[in-house]
C-alpha cells in the first residue's frame, strides 16, 4: 500500500510538471517565457511578435518573424472565406512556411494573398491542396509531392509560377488551379 501511494504521488507530480510546461508560452526562438509579464512583453514586441492558434483537430499554427509553422497531424480546417483563416490579417508578413510532415491537407485559403511568400516545401504526407490555397501568393516555384490526389480550384491562381509538374497521383484537378501571372 505504501508503494502504491508513492507511485501515485510520483505520477501526480510528473503530471503537474507536464501541465505547467505545456502552458508556458514560447518566444520565436522556442525559449520558455516563465512569467505572464514576459509572455505579454513577447506578444507586444514590435521586433518579433508571436501569434498562434488551432487550425485543425490536431493541428496548431505559429507565426513568428515571418515564419508560419503548421505542426501536428491530420487535416487542416476548411475555411469558408479568406478572412476566416486565423493568420489572414498577417498574410503580408509571411515569407516562409514550414509544414509538419504529418499534415495531410492544406485548407481553403491557406496562404491566400501571402505576397511575401515566394517558395514553400510541401510534405510528402499531403493528399489535398484545397481551393485558393496559394492564390495571390508570390510563389515562383513549388514541388507538388506525388502523394497529392486533389488540387482545388484556383489553388495556385495569380502566382508567379511559370511551369508546373503535376504528379500522376493527382486524380482531381480543376482547370483554373494553375492560372498564373506569368
Amino acid at each position: 500500500n505504501l508503494m502504491k501511494n508513492m507511485i501515485l504521488k510520483y505520477l501526480a507530480f510528473a503530471l503537474s510538471i507536464a501541465v505547467i510546461f505545456s502552458s508556458v508560452p514560447l518566444n520565436c526562438n522556442n525559449s520558455l517565457l516563465f512569467s505572464a509579464a514576459a509572455a505579454e512583453e513577447e506578444q507586444n514586441s514590435t521586433s518579433n511578435p508571436t501569434y498562434s492558434g488551432i487550425c485543425g483537430d490536431n493541428l496548431v499554427w505559429t507565426l513568428c518573424a515571418g515564419v508560419l509553422t503548421i505542426s501536428g497531424t491530420g487535416e487542416m480546417d476548411y475555411w469558408s472565406s479568406k478572412s476566416a483563416v486565423p493568420w489572414y490579417s498577417y498574410r503580408s508578413e509571411i515569407n516562409e512556411v514550414n509544414i509538419d510532415d504529418r499534415v495531410t491537407t492544406l485548407g481553403r485559403y491557406f496562404c491566400y494573398e501571402c505576397t511575401a511568400l515566394t517558395q514553400v516545401d510541401l510534405p510528402e504526407s499531403l493528399t489535398l491542396i484545397d481551393a485558393c490555397a496559394f492564390s495571390g501568393a508570390s510563389l515562383t516555384g513549388i514541388t507538388i509531392p506525388d502523394t497529392v490526389e486533389t488540387i482545388g480550384m484556383s489553388a495556385f491562381e495569380s502566382t508567379y509560377i511559370s511551369s508546373f509538374f503535376v504528379p500522376a497521383s493527382v486524380a482531381s484537378l480543376d482547370a483554373s488551379s494553375f492560372d498564373s501571372k506569368e
